[in-house]
């Protein structure tokens, strides 16, 4: 599908409409209306949006935050050939909210919204580490969407997803 250039990511402002935000989840919905903007001052998360041609509507959002993994909660094959240490934390970058609003559905822009997301991330992992991104799937239809994006799923946690800044790394490097 064509990219549409009437949509433009940029952080959560005052004047984008929370309110009328809805993606058929009320908890990720609630998140954006009530807590988004306070994480934000709070400093515990960054709200990215997907703003509509109309302006101020959003037509889709994520977070972005820093979180440690276990290494021992990996797969061990991960671990193995990476070389990870055991004994430590490993940084990773948690997109803790991610969703398109119902009105925008199936036009493409989940995969516009995560491209935005992964290359923030990447730029971002230049001058702070992160080994790679994670994410908790809501449900099922969650998990196959990440999934298809070539994350991985935490062996003790299947809704817990990742994918290596490696990968990451491959989509925005030049050659």
């Amino acid at each position: 599908m064509p990219e549409r250039l009437d949509f433009i990511v940029g952080p959560l402002g005052p004047h984008h409409d929370r309110q009328r935000f809805s993606c058929g989840n009320d908890q990720i919905d609630q998140y954006l209306r009530e807590r988004g903007s306070q994480d934000v001052r709070r400093k515990l998360s960054v709200v990215f949006v997907l703003e509509g041609a109309e302006a101020g509507e959003v037509a889709g959002y994520y977070t972005l935050s820093s979180l440690s993994a276990d290494p021992g909660e990996l797969p061990a094959n991960v671990i193995k050939t990476l070389r990870l240490p055991r004994a430590r934390a490993i940084p990773v970058t948690l997109i803790g909210q991610f969703a398109i609003a119902r009105t925008h559905q199936g036009q493409g822009l989940s995969e516009r919204l995560l491209l935005d997301a992964l290359e923030r991330i990447w730029e971002a992992s230049k001058s702070v580490a992160s080994w790679a991104v994670v994410v908790d799937a809501v449900d099922d239809g969650a998990v196959r969407f990440w999934r298809s994006y070539d994350f991985i799923a935490f062996p003790k946690s299947p809704s817990r997803l990742f994918l290596p800044m490696a990968t990451v790394s491959q989509l925005f490097e030049t050659k």
